[in-house]
C-alpha cells in the first residue's frame, strides 16, 4: 500500500500541469491545483489521529447536484476557528433566520454536443420544406384577414345607422323585434355555483361565473444553446440547464429532466382551472344568451369566501387552532434543545433541498457552547444528507422531525388549516409553508352580476348577433343570416357572389393546400358580427367604438402574423444555399455568414413584396384607394430586389 504522503505527492503532480473543468451530464467537477506542496499542505492539515472523513485533494468535503459545487465546509473541532461562511442574522433567542430565496433562483449543468457540416446541411433542408409550408400559408392568413377587416368596417357603419339606442331593458317591446338595440340594465341570477377543491369549498350567489385554481409549486427546467463553429463546417452546442421552482397548473413530468435530482411529486388533485357558469342569466326581462355571458368577465378574487372542512372558515366564524405536537422531550438527541434542532433542519431544508448555499455553515457559526457531541452528531446528519438529491433530503428532513418529536413546518396561527393542510397565506389557500417543492396553492374567483350595456339584435326575450351576412329592411329589422347575400342597405345592387351553401364549401378544394386554405379562412372570418356586452353603462357609441377597436386589434395581428410567416418561411428556404460554404474548411462559417445576411435581407423584401400585393388584392373591390396605396410599395419593394440584383449581376438591366 503507497504512503500517504507519497500518494499525494502524485496526484499534486498530475493536477498540477493545468487545471481542467470535466463536464458529464449535470454534475460539474472543478479541479485545480499548485504542484506538490499543495499537496502536501492540505495533507498535513489532515488530523493524524483520527481515521478522516471522505474529502477532497484539499481535505473539504464536496458535493455535486444538479451542476452546483458546493464551497468546502469541515471543521474537526468544535472548540476551533468559526466556520468559513458568513454568518447570516438571527435572533438573540431561538434558531437563526433565513433568507428564502427567491423562485427565479436557479442551479444549472451543461452537456456539450458536435454537429458536422453534413447535419447541418440536413436540418437546413427540412427547415426549408416547413419554410415552404409558412410561406404559402402566410397568403390565406393574410388575405382573409383583409377581407374579415373590409367586411368588419362595413358592418360597422351599418350597424351604427340602424341601431335603436336607449331601449328599456326592463320590458320586451314587440316594435323593436328584430331590430338591433342598445340597452342599459343589470345582469341578475337566481343561481348558486359552487366549487370543491380538496378541503376547500366555496359557494357564491347572483354570480355568471365561478372559477377555481389549483397550482403546484414545481421544478421547471430552462434550456440555453451556445454554439461555436470550428474550422471544419462543424458545430459544437453546449446546452445549459438550469431549473427553477415555479407554480404551474399542470403537472411538470420531471423524469425528461436532464438532471434525475429535480424530481416533482404526483399532484394530489386534478390541476388547472375549472369553470362554473350559471345557466340562466337575465338582463331585465330578457335572458341571455350564452355568447353574451360568456362575454362577461370581471373577475374578482373571492378565496377568502371559501370554506374549509375543520373546525373553522376562512370567511370568519369561530376557530380553534390544531395542537401541535411537541413530542417527548427524551426524543432529542442530548446536547440539543428544541430551537436547536429545529434551527438545524431548518438550515439542512435551504441549502439541501432548496439550494440555498451556506445556510447549513451559517447555522452552526451562529451555535455559542455547542458540546462535541452534539457538534459531531448534527455534522454526521449533514454528512447523509448531502449525498442524495433534494427529494431525498426532504425525506431525511421529514424523518428526522417525527423522530425527534418536532412539529417542524407546522407553525401554529390563528387561522384555520383543513385536514389537508389548506390555510389562508395572502390571496391563496396553500398547503405547508407555500415555498416547498410539491406545496399546493388554490384561489377561487368570480364574475358577480351588476351593471351592463348590450349591443344586439333582439329575439324574443333574448338576442341574436348581427351578422355581416344579413339583410335590413326599410324599417330597420334584421333578417337572419343567408349565405354570401348581399348587401346590408335595403336596394343598394348585390355586390359579390351569390353562393349556395348546400352545393359547395369553403373548406373545400382539389387539394390539401386548398383545404389547408380553406380552413385558415373559417377560423379568421368566424364571428363576423355585432354581439356586444359591456360590464358597465355605456352609450351605444361607447361600446360600438370598443367592438371596432377590439377587432382593429385583431386586424393588427392577422396582418403581421401573415407577413412574418412568408418573410420567416422565405428565410427558411434560402437557408440550404449559405450552408454549402460550410464544406469550405477555415473560412467556410465567414462565408456563410455573409451570404446568409444577404440571402435574409432578399427574404425580407420579397416577403413583404408578396404581403403587399396579397393585401391589395383583397382591398381592391371593398377600397380601391387603400389597394393603390398597398400596390406601390410592394412596386418599390420589388424594385429595390432587382436593384440589389444587377449590383451582383455581370450585365445589369440599365433600362429598369
Amino acid at each position: 500500500m503507497f504512503p500517504p504522503r507519497l500518494l499525494f505527492a502524485g496526484l499534486g503532480l498530475i493536477l498540477g500541469r493545468d487545471s481542467q473543468v470535466l463536464s458529464e451530464g449535470t454534475g460539474d467537477l472543478t479541479a485545480s491545483s499548485k504542484g506538490i506542496s499543495v499537496a502536501e499542505e492540505a495533507y498535513e492539515k489532515v488530523p493524524q489521529d483520527t481515521q478522516p472523513e471522505p474529502t477532497d485533494l484539499f481535505g473539504a468535503r464536496r458535493r455535486s447536484t444538479g451542476g452546483f459545487s458546493f464551497s468546502p465546509r469541515r471543521r474537526t473541532s468544535w472548540t476551533s476557528s468559526p466556520r468559513r461562511r458568513t454568518p447570516m442574522s438571527s435572533p438573540s433567542n431561538g434558531p437563526p433566520s433565513y433568507e428564502h430565496p427567491g423562485f427565479g433562483e436557479s442551479r444549472s449543468g451543461q452537456t456539450v454536443s458536435h454537429k458536422s457540416a453534413a447535419d447541418i446541411m440536413r436540418e437546413k433542408i427540412d427547415g426549408a420544406m416547413l419554410g415552404f409550408v409558412l410561406f404559402v400559408l402566410g397568403f390565406p392568413v393574410l388575405w382573409f384577414n383583409e377581407q374579415r377587416q373590409a367586411k368588419m368596417e362595413e358592418l360597422f357603419i351599418r350597424a351604427a345607422r340602424v341601431a335603436r339606442t336607449d331601449v328599456d331593458s326592463g320590458k320586451v317591446d314587440p316594435q323593436y323585434e328584430r331590430c338591433l338595440v342598445h340597452m342599459k340594465g343589470e345582469t341578475q341570477t337566481s343561481e348558486q355555483l359552487q366549487d370543491k377543491v380538496l378541503d376547500a369549498s366555496i359557494k357564491v350567489t347572483n354570480c355568471a361565473h365561478l372559477k377555481s385554481s389549483t397550482e403546484m409549486l414545481q421544478w421547471v427546467q430552462y434550456t440555453k444553446e451556445e454554439e461555436k463553429d470550428d474550422n471544419w463546417g462543424g458545430k459544437e452546442t453546449v446546452t445549459s440547464y438550469s431549473y427553477s421552482r415555479e407554480w404551474m397548473d399542470q403537472r411538470v413530468d420531471s423524469s425528461s429532466f436532464n438532471d434525475p435530482s429535480y424530481e416533482n411529486p404526483i399532484p394530489p388533485c386534478v390541476l388547472g382551472d375549472r369553470l362554473q357558469t350559471a345557466t340562466s342569466v337575465k338582463f331585465g326581462a330578457f335572458n341571455l344568451p350564452d355568447g353574451l355571458v360568456r362575454g362577461l368577465c370581471n373577475w374578482t378574487d373571492c378565496s377568502a369566501d371559501a370554506t374549509l372542512s375543520g373546525p373553522g372558515s376562512v370567511g370568519g366564524g369561530q376557530y380553534t387552532p390544531p395542537a401541535v405536537e411537541a413530542g417527548p422531550r427524551g426524543k432529542l438527541p442530548p446536547g440539543i434543545s428544541q430551537p436547536m434542532a429545529e434551527g438545524f433542519l431548518a438550515a439542512l431544508r435551504r441549502e439541501y433541498v432548496e439550494g440555498m448555499e451556506g445556510a447549513v455553515g451559517s447555522f452552526f457559526d451562529s451555535l455559542e457552547g455547542v458540546s462535541a457531541e452534539a457538534g459531531q452528531l448534527m455534522e454526521s446528519i449533514e454528512g447523509g444528507v448531502q449525498q442524495g438529491g433534494p427529494s431525498a433530503a426532504a425525506a431525511t428532513i421529514s424523518s428526522l422531525s417525527s423522530e425527534w418529536g418536532l412539529a417542524y413546518g407546522m407553525q401554529p396561527s390563528s387561522a384555520p388549516v383543513s385536514s389537508t393542510g389548506l390555510r389562508p397565506m395572502g390571496e391563496y389557500l396553500t398547503t405547508g409553508s407555500g415555498d416547498d417543492v410539491g406545496d399546493l396553492r388554490v384561489s377561487f374567483k368570480k364574475v358577480p352580476c351588476g351593471a351592463a350595456t348590450i349591443l344586439a339584435v333582439q329575439s324574443g326575450n333574448s338576442f341574436e348577433p348581427m351578422e355581416h351576412a344579413a339583410e335590413v329592411s326599410s324599417d330597420g329589422k334584421v333578417a337572419r343570416g343567408s349565405g354570401l347575400q348581399e348587401p346590408l342597405n335595403p336596394g343598394a345592387q348585390n355586390i359579390g357572389i351569390d353562393f349556395d351553401e348546400n352545393g359547395a364549401s369553403f373548406s373545400g378544394g382539389c387539394c390539401m393546400c386548398c383545404q389547408a386554405c380553406g380552413t385558415v379562412g373559417a377560423l379568421i372570418e368566424s364571428g363576423e358580427s355585432v354581439f356586444q356586452i359591456q360590464e358597465a353603462h355605456v352609450s351605444a357609441k361607447e361600446i360600438l367604438q370598443q367592438a371596432a377597436d377590439a377587432q382593429s386589434c385583431c386586424h393588427m395581428v392577422g396582418k403581421y402574423g401573415g407577413w412574418f410567416m412568408m418573410v420567416i418561411g422565405l428565410n427558411m428556404i434560402f437557408s440550404p444555399f449559405p450552408s454549402l460554404f460550410r464544406f469550405i474548411p477555415f473560412a467556410g462559417t465567414y462565408i456563410q455568414t455573409f451570404v446568409g445576411w444577404i440571402t435574409g435581407f432578399i427574404a425580407f423584401l420579397l416577403g413583404s413584396a408578396c404581403a403587399a400585393l396579397t393585401v391589395a388584392f383583397a382591398w381592391m373591390y371593398a377600397r380601391p384607394s387603400k389597394s393603390v396605396q398597398y400596390l406601390l410599395i410592394a412596386f418599390a419593394l420589388i424594385a429595390g430586389i432587382y436593384a440589389i440584383a444587377g449590383m451582383y449581376s455581370k450585365e445589369p438591366n440599365p433600362s429598369f
